[in-house]
């Protein structure tokens, strides 16, 4: 497994009349960081830059994987 984790979602694949469609799950480390900034956005005990929210969600979307991998 890489650093982004397993894919949060499933893959989904069909077809057309002229080609396979593979659509890819969202990485679960992006999943979480998108959880943890709606948080960071959302809550009035931070007062981040939009550089620093960003990474601080990255930040504890990492920690999250690496718990879960624990």
């Amino acid at each position: 497994m890489d650093k982004k984790g397993p894919k949060a979602f499933p893959n989904r694949t069909w077809e057309t009349q002229n080609e396979i469609i593979v659509q890819y799950g969202m990485d679960l480390r992006d999943y979480f960081a998108a959880k943890v900034l709606q948080s960071i956005l959302t809550g009035s005990a931070w007062s981040l830059s939009d550089t620093e929210a960003t990474k601080k969600a990255y930040y504890y979307a990492d920690l999250m994987l690496e718990a879960r991998n624990g």
